[in-house]
């Protein structure tokens, strides 16, 4: 994937663009401590975890920006939720909170999967 398409209704790699918005989405698989992999694997989109079940995400600044945590699988049923609980589109960050049970923030176990899908317009 990449964020350096331009033009309307382009595309590059798995970033689609229309009319100045880009979207792209990405697949992080974890760990038994860490992110082990990120498909694509694309230098500017960088998550980092911060505390138990949040992690920072870093992209490329825009004038807007949507993030949607679009789903999480967890065979073992560690964690069943995931929300954006903060954004700055002109920063290039956000907040990603993966949930257990109870709705407090837990780390996901070995194996699962996050899809997060990225919106930006007119990025930098």
């Amino acid at each position: 994937m990449s964020l350096t398409a331009s033009g309307m209704n382009a595309s590059y790699g798995d970033a689609a663009v229309q009319d100045g918005w880009a979207e792209a989405r990405v697949r992080v698989t974890f760990g038994a401590s860490s992110i082990t992999s990120q498909a694509p694997d694309d230098p500017q989109i960088v998550l980092t975890r911060t505390g138990a079940g949040t992690y920072t995400v870093t992209y490329p600044a825009a004038r807007d920006a949507e993030i949607y945590p679009t789903s999480i699988l967890s065979p073992a049923l560690t964690v069943n939720g995931l929300v954006c609980t903060a954004l700055s589109a002109t920063a290039g960050t956000a907040t990603i909170k993966i949930t257990g049970g109870a709705g407090v923030a837990t780390d996901p176990a070995n194996g699962d999967v996050m899809q997060i899908m990225f919106c930006l317009r007119d990025w930098q």
